[in-house]
């Protein structure tokens, strides 16, 4: 959109038409700032919620694995305490033989 006013401003005096297309650069150069803050900006907002994620990962699968393989009973019984243990032998077992995730 920004050329055919430099063109016109070319017909008007031969300085004009140098003059347009450094205004056209430093406007182009402008948007490109523009355009890397907004994208910083996008990834600070991300951050925090992509942090959480990675949290709740590691919470899941501890060193890419499961839970029974890294962690053992003691950690469960100093976090929770000894009630969590009761509650847990509460529930209803399952033969499958399939990880499942329990609510408590």
């Amino acid at each position: 959109m920004y050329e055919p006013l430099i063109e016109q401003l070319g017909t008007i005096q031969a300085g004009l038409l140098k003059l347009g297309n450094n205004n056209k650069d430093k406007i182009l150069d402008q948007i490109t700032f523009l355009q890397a803050k907004a994208q910083d900006a996008m990834a600070k907002q991300n951050e925090a919620a992509i942090r959480q994620w990675e949290r709740i990962e590691l919470s899941l699968m501890p060193l890419g694995k499961l839970q029974e393989r890294v962690y053992n009973i003691m950690y469960y019984l100093n976090r929770y305490g000894l009630p969590w243990l009761d509650e847990l032998m509460a529930i209803e077992p399952d033969y499958s033989g399939t990880h499942r995730i329990i609510y408590m």
